[in-house]
């Protein structure tokens, strides 16, 4: 049996599943198998590649093992052969420590054909002259730097991320460690970099030894060792008496930083006004499972959800510091994205200040941060059935690159860790915090937005390109050309199709359609009443629930598209009223958390799950605060947007090919969303604005006219008037000021006139008159719903008049509490203009007898003198 050839390292239950970890005896390749009866064969294979150099050898290794081995010399024939396999080809990818292979098949059998050709390809590729010519860089016919690496590090190595990113590791380490470079390859440095070593790193790297083969599906042990024979036995043939074992990678410690660090840098964009910080901290030792797993928990306790720390207090608020909060585990680092400039230097500070609150006032709630525990145990188990691929390669990663026995892997995929974790009480948690975020220094990066940058760069590259093309000389340019070309002819050698296998697909597919049939006969049969929408229902082996709702919007007006992606995060972002009884958004996000996970329910979860579906449909209580807050975040987002070319062009693709009145993807495209968003918040400031100044000007109106006030003092006080008032009509958008009972009109006037100019041109108010006003509009708003029949008419008048929330003046009491001196100067233009003649008019009903001398007051011009017994008949 082929199985003798192995040695079984470890083999642990996960679930219902079994997990194995195999060793060859003769070659070192190690074998990680999970057999799970799922339709598609996953495979991952990854190496340990460390580079200490900006060369990018691990990335361009990555992109020449595609272009033929010995066995299969041909560009292009492993994507082929996997095709012909049941595979939708085959990918890669180049890690800071790791590079990995992917390929995915529908069914065994096509799998163990294409998997010795791929592990030919790995092992003992081609890395011809000519494929690193065409595939990393030259120099084209017309002096330009080309290749396909070359062409994606291009692209990338001027990303804001990336930007950020390559400083910050520039601070991380004081040693020369591998973490530090970028395994891209930095452009100068693609340009001197040469085939000989990129050979040089494969067979120092590219050994079985340092290789690990991930399967799961519906394949054994066994049958894996067979599909590998054929490599075993050449690798052991080429391997030769001379072979000097690898000495394996990753293996000298980082000295880390050791004091806090706070650096600027400039990235090229079109916006600026928006920045990213980025802040990393130290983390613990990836063999610690049980503080590495405490510590994923904690950081989605502190930034996942609106009822998050650092969310509610950073970036779900009015005025946010930045628009999104994400952490990466890897050196627990936690990036802040499209940050006010205004406030892209106080942000680091905050964050610490909410985390050191957190410590001090030992506020970490501990009921939520079980309830995270619970969820992340979850969407781990439900990864074994969706992503069982996705959720155990970087387990298997880390053991091949880091841990030191076989009971390290089998401890990292302990479920029941969960269940340690959930039994820590509160000080646990706040020593973690306290010892990995407050104790520590950090290293934070702040990038700040630059039109200059981009210029700058292009005119940088520009003129050394322009230097290049002079130094190479027409000659050799036509060289250069005819040298491509010659390359790309060696490359496109046709494939000899008698290399080709034929591949049979047997295995089933999981779901069974006619048992779906069945299920749905059922279902609609049971229902006492038809369905008023159509129901599709699925079975599956499977201990979780998938709900998927759909929204047609067909028939939506085409002016509302643009509400569609706001609208669609504040339904899981808002309020909701339950019975009459409101829940705040933070308590949702609390609920929905307990409820939903990566998309699924758990079955004993299943009739909560639908009524919070139903609640989100019907019961979003949707409140100004919200709207604004979230608006002013996905607004804030779309800077970063703007600066992805992909994104950019698929907005231009979308707005073109479709009927972008009706598309919801080309109605809410990048750039449209951008000006209906900022409109939308202005439309919310203009109201805002106005229920602010509508709160000053009442304040105003209760400061002049309050007792033993200005015009309590000024008019009654000196006997001018009997009695007065200011009022604001707030249906006809009206001040008025009325005197009651004057013996002298034009006394009243001018006194009432002086009054408030005094105001205006010393700029002070009486500070006990300021305080004696504000508790008596209080009470004003109070009177206003003294009793049920008041309280109606008020409700009445708030919806469906006014349109305000049906708390109507009630919300004014909040504003009220904040208007300052200095809001109430604002609004005294309007009581200066209530005493101009350009901005006012002035009614007075007087006795017949006066008329000739209340004349005497006003500009002829302007006077009109009625009948009150003819004019309104």
């Amino acid at each position: 049996m082929f199985k003798d050839n192995y040695e079984l390292l470890v083999s642990t239950k996960l679930n219902h599943l079994v997990v194995e970890k195999w060793r060859s005896k003769r070659t070192g390749l190690t074998v990680y198998n999970v057999k799970a009866p799922n339709p598609l064969v996953h495979c991952q294979i990854f190496l340990a590649t460390e580079t200490h150099s900006h060369d990018g050898c691990p990335h361009t290794l990555e992109h020449l093992i595609f272009l033929g081995s010995e066995d299969y010399p041909y560009k292009g024939f492993l994507d082929l052969i996997a095709s012909k396999s049941f595979a939708n080809g085959t990918n890669a990818w180049t890690s800071t420590d790791h590079t990995s292979y992917t390929l995915s098949t529908a069914g065994s059998e096509g799998f163990l054909q294409a998997l010795p050709i791929f592990m030919d390809h790995i092992l003992y590729p081609t890395i011809t002259d000519e494929a690193f010519h065409t595939e990393v860089h030259h120099i084209d016919g017309e002096g330009k730097d080309a290749g396909v690496v070359y062409s994606e590090m291009q692209a990338r190595e001027n990303e804001r991320f990336q930007v950020i990113d390559f400083e910050s590791t520039k601070y991380l380490f004081k040693n020369d460690s591998g973490y530090k470079y970028e395994t891209g390859g930095r452009l100068e440095d693609l340009r001197s970099l040469n085939v000989e070593t990129v050979r040089k790193y494969h067979r120092d790297y590219y050994r079985p030894e340092n290789t690990g083969v991930f399967i799961a599906g519906n394949v054994d042990a066994e049958q894996i060792f067979e599909a590998l024979e054929s490599v075993e036995q050449k690798i052991m043939r080429k391997r030769g008496d001379s072979y000097t074992p690898l000495e394996r990678p990753w293996q000298t410690e980082s000295i880390l930083f050791d004091k806090s660090i706070t650096k600027e840098i400039f990235f090229k964009s079109e916006d600026d006004t928006k920045g990213d910080v980025h802040i990393t901290f130290k983390s613990a030792n990836a063999n610690d499972h049980t503080t590495t797993t405490a510590m994923e928990i904690l950081l989605e306790y502190l930034m996942d959800g609106s009822s998050a720390p650092i969310m509610q207090q950073m970036i779900d608020i009015k005025d946010a510091y930045a628009a999104s909060v994400s952490n990466y585990i890897y050196h627990y680092k936690t990036n802040l994205a499209n940050c006010d400039l205004d406030k892209i230097r106080q942000v680091r500070t905050k964050m610490m200040e909410v985390l050191t609150d957190l410590v001090e006032n030992k506020s970490i709630d501990l009921e939520k941060i079980r309830t995270q525990i619970q969820l992340s145990k979850l969407k781990f188990l439900s990864q074994l059935e969706t992503d069982l691929e996705e959720l155990l390669s970087q387990p298997f990663i880390t053991d091949l690159l880091y841990f030191d026995s076989p009971q390290d892997l089998v401890d990292s995929l302990n479920t029941e860790l969960y269940e340690v974790l959930a039994a820590k009480d509160q000080s646990y948690w706040i020593d973690l915090l306290k010892t990995y975020f407050i104790d520590q220094p950090f290293v934070e990066i702040i990038g700040l937005p630059s039109l200059e940058e981009g210029d700058r760069l292009t005119k940088e590259d520009n003129d050394r390109t322009q230097a290049q093309i002079e130094q190479l000389g027409q000659e050799k340019l036509a060289e250069l050309a005819k040298e491509l070309d010659r390359c790309q002819a060696v490359n496109t050698v046709q494939v000899d199709q008698h290399l080709f296998v034929q591949s049979i697909l047997n295995d089933k597919p999981l779901v069974n359609d006619d048992q779906h049939k069945k299920i749905n006969e059922y279902i609609q049969s049971k229902c006492s009443e038809k369905v008023p929408f159509d129901m599709l229902f699925s079975n599956g082996d499977t201990a979780f629930v998938s709900a998927i709702l759909m929204l047609n919007t067909y028939e939506l007006p085409d002016e509302l598209r643009g509400y569609l992606p706001l609208y669609a995060d504040l339904m899981e972002l808002s309020p909701v009223v339950v019975n009459g009884v409101e829940i705040d958004h933070e308590s949702m996000d609390l609920m929905y958390k307990q409820v939903f996970f990566s998309n699924a329910i758990t079955i004993e979860n299943y009739e909560k799950a639908v009524a919070l579906i139903h609640d989100i449909l019907y019961n979003v209580k949707f409140v100004k605060e919200r709207i604004d807050i979230v608006a002013n975040q996905l607004l804030d987002e779309i800077p970063e947007e703007m600066d992805n070319a992909q994104k950019m062009l698929n907005s231009l693709r979308s707005y073109f090919e479709v009927d972008h009145t009706r598309s919801n993807e080309a109605a809410n495209n990048v750039r449209r969303q951008q000006v209906f968003l900022e409109d939308v918040i202005a439309r919310l400031e203009d109201d805002a604005t106005a229920q602010s100044e509508f709160a000053s000007l009442m304040f105003l109106c209760t400061y002049f006219d309050q007792f033993e006030g200005p015009f309590f003092k000024g008019l009654r006080g000196a006997g001018i008037c009997y009695s007065f008032s200011l009022d604001i009509d707030r249906e006809k958008c009206v001040l008025q000021f009325n005197c009651i009972k004057a013996a002298n009109i034009e006394s009243a006037l001018k006194e009432a006139k002086k009054i408030v100019l005094d105001i205006v041109e010393s700029g002070t108010f009486r500070k006990d008159w300021v305080q004696t006003a504000r508790s008596t509009l209080v009470f004003d708003i109070a009177k206003k719903e003294k009793d049920i029949t008041s309280a109606m008419i008020q409700q009445l008048w708030s919806v469906y008049i006014r349109k305000w929330p049906i708390e109507g003046y009630k919300l004014l009491l909040d504003i009220l509490a904040d208007v300052t001196e200095e809001d109430l100067l604002v609004s005294m233009k309007y009581f200066r203009q209530l005493f101009d003649d350009n901005y006012s008019y002035v009614g007075i009903v007087s006795d017949p007898t006066k008329v000739e001398s209340l004349k005497q007051l006003f500009d002829t011009d302007k006077l009109k003198v009625v009948d009150i017994e003819s004019k309104f008949v």
